[in-house]
């Protein structure tokens, strides 16, 4: 995917997309690269399957390397600002690829993720697989996982979370609530909020 951004300080719109492992800024203007962006109007940041992410002046990707990583680099310049592990919140083995969505208010990544690895042998994977065909919450301000609600646990069937999130308000009996909601495989339409991951 491509994502769009107006800078206020000279009021051109750039699109920052991914090909292979870079990361492109591109004036909408002329359809030239912008070199002001690392010097080359790219950085290296990854592998990805989704559209980059805008928030708090930095352009965030997410990467479908083992482990997976949430990248931060500087809007304007190309500065590689922050990695988020997800290794290092005990997420291992599963991939995002289904797709993100932000959270701009609260600061929230959340992320659809793939099944564990291998697939569809579990001998080599003990025990439920934490982290994977999940819908988890990571917090870019503090870099921390927020929480994590897991359809399938050790899963066998390929059952990996295929689509991306969607933020969006419901009302239920005069209540707002935001929410974040995932269509799965499995057939359910999974319902959270968006602050504790916990069911509507």
């Amino acid at each position: 995917g491509i994502t769009y951004w107006k800078d206020s300080k000279n009021n051109k719109g750039y699109i920052f997309m991914i090909s292979g492992n870079k990361l492109y800024k591109i004036d909408i203007q002329n359809g030239k690269l912008d070199k002001n962006f690392n010097e080359k109007g790219f950085v290296m940041g990854g592998r990805s399957k989704t559209a980059p992410a805008v928030y708090k002046g930095n352009i965030w990707i997410v990467t479908i390397t083992d482990p997976t990583l949430i990248r931060g680099f500087d809007l304007r310049t190309g500065k590689h600002k922050s990695t988020i592990s997800l290794a290092n919140l005990d997420i291992r083995g599963a991939i995002c690829w289904g797709g993100t969505a932000l959270d701009p208010e609260l600061g929230f990544m959340y992320l659809n993720m793939g099944n564990p690895k291998t697939a569809l042998y579990g001998g080599n994977r003990p025990g439920e697989n934490f982290g994977s065909n999940s819908v988890i919450a990571v917090n870019l301000n503090t870099s921390k996982l927020e929480w994590v609600f897991q359809e399938t646990k050790h899963d066998l069937w390929d059952f990996d979370i295929p689509s991306p999130p969607i933020l969006t308000n419901i009302k239920i009996d005069n209540q707002i609530f935001s929410v974040v909601i995932s269509v799965t495989k499995v057939g359910n339409t999974i319902i959270l909020d968006r602050n504790s991951g916990k069911p509507i």
